[in-house]
């Protein structure tokens, strides 16, 4: 075998290696990209789910300074927790369109978003009506904790929505 012959053996040879390697580093980069396109949404529905949280116990927190107050000032954290847990839950619902189990859950959520909303609207109206009884009557409410109970099952809810995530 003549000199030029192992000369061009050896360059084909590093270029076919060089192609080969070019290729695995493609692959393992897509592969990565997926991981971390994969990772990201997991972050964001989780981040997504907290805020979620924070509006509805912002908004009542709102309701709750209202019935101890009755200062109408007090429901402007009610009323951005109604509007901003809307907000969010859009948010959530779009994340996992793709995902059934998730859907699921964020229906169960919807259920027990809705009951403590009516819950808090109520003692809000009660407070709003101004007779000698309807304070009494909201507070009759608050005590029986149905509302703080709503609360666990909405946290818990959410705390199994993230770790299916």
């Amino acid at each position: 075998m003549s000199l030029r012959t192992q000369l061009i053996l050896l360059l084909s040879t590093l270029f076919i290696v060089v192609l080969i390697n070019t290729f695995i580093v493609f692959i393992l980069d897509r592969e990565g990209r997926l991981k971390f396109d994969v990772l990201n949404h997991t972050h964001e529905i989780i981040d997504q789910s907290e805020r979620l949280y924070n509006h509805i116990i912002n908004a009542e927190t709102g309701q709750r300074g209202y019935l101890l107050t009755e200062n109408l000032n007090y429901l402007d954290p009610y009323y951005r927790g109604l509007e901003k847990t809307k907000e969010q839950f859009l948010i959530l619902n779009k994340l996992t369109l793709n995902d059934k189990k998730q859907q699921q859950n964020l229906a169960q959520l919807d259920a027990l978003i809705e009951k403590k909303f009516a819950e808090l609207n109520l003692t809000i109206n009660l407070i709003k009506q101004n007779t000698p009884h309807a304070a009494e009557e909201a507070k009759s409410i608050v005590y029986t904790n149905e509302g703080k109970a709503l609360m666990e099952q909405i946290e818990a809810l959410i705390k199994q929505f993230q770790n299916i995530e």
